[in-house]
């Protein structure tokens, strides 16, 4: 299988922020949810039903703060105001080994883009911040990696610039460190430990074609029932009928029948890094011993 390579040129890495399997960090709202849920007295089921979002929260990898981190803005009157970010003072010294010059309004295309007010109607936006952080992403050739915002950890202060990192040439040191941030709020924050800071998910690069059909009638009656259909697979209704469970309110298998019979977990498919290779203990939140 190929492997995600996170290099770090730091001896402090672990201790600020660490690279995880997604599958290792759901959000605490999610766990305590429940699949069925009453909407306007009728019985259904919840987004934690839902295979795609279990599958959100299972790809890739988190790089997630192991400390907190002091988000600090500085109203100026050129750019609006300006962020660093800083760790506690008994810390080691931030600024110098992952400051990175802030975005300002002009390299967002001026009022093309923004991400404060959302509008575009604030003349003087605050700059994106950002800061490298001490892992380098190497994946093997012809794989890039997905850099995305960990959206349903539901963080208040800021969100983090989505993009395409070619992370198999984009690598050389600090290539593909630096994460951009465009901030939520005008006033300085602290992004606690535990936070995620971005999704990286792995994926090969392929040439793909895509096709466009326009099915007739005849094709819609013929996907009601597996035994007409080319997938050969029983529909949603179908196992609704068929394979609904009595103790369940909405007359489904518990937890969603797509998950019983049409559904593969992702999770299996990002594992971390044998023990003896990371020196990071993930039950306990601490470098080993």
């Amino acid at each position: 299988m190929p492997t995600i390579e996170f290099k770090t040129y730091n001896d402090t890495a672990f201790e600020l922020m660490r690279p995880v399997p997604a599958s290792k960090m759901q959000p605490d709202w999610w766990k305590k949810s429940k699949v069925h849920m009453i909407d306007k007295g009728v019985v259904g089921i919840s987004l934690r039903a839902c295979p795609a979002m279990h599958d959100w929260l299972s790809t890739g990898y988190y790089i997630a703060t192991n400390r907190d981190i002091h988000c600090e803005f500085n109203q100026t009157l050129v750019s609006g105001g300006d962020w660093h970010a800083t760790v506690p003072p008994d810390g080691e010294n931030f600024e110098a080994s992952y400051a990175s010059p802030t975005h300002s309004k002009h390299q967002l295309m001026n009022d093309n883009f923004s991400f404060l007010k959302g509008d575009g109607s604030d003349e003087n936006p605050h700059d994106a911040f950002k800061f490298r952080v001490p892992w380098s992403v190497v994946t093997p050739p012809g794989y890039s990696c997905l850099y995305l915002d960990p959206f349903l950890h539901q963080n208040k202060y800021f969100r983090t610039w989505q993009g395409t990192m070619d992370t198999d040439m984009f690598n050389t040191l600090t290539d593909n460190t630096q994460i951009i941030m465009y901030p939520l709020s005008d006033k300085s924050f602290v992004i606690p430990k535990g936070t995620p800071i971005v999704q990286i998910v792995p994926y090969r690069r392929e040439q793909w074609t895509a096709s466009y059909i326009n099915m007739d009638g005849s094709a819609y009656i013929n996907e009601v029932s597996h035994l007409t259909s080319e997938y050969g697979k029983p529909s949603i209704s179908e196992l609704c009928e068929v394979e609904g469970d009595a103790s369940s309110p909405d007359g489904q298998v518990p937890g969603g029948f797509y998950r019983k019979y049409m559904w593969t977990t992702k999770a299996k498919n990002f594992k971390d890094a044998p023990p003896n290779e990371c020196p990071f203990d993930p039950k306990t939140g601490e470098m080993k011993k």
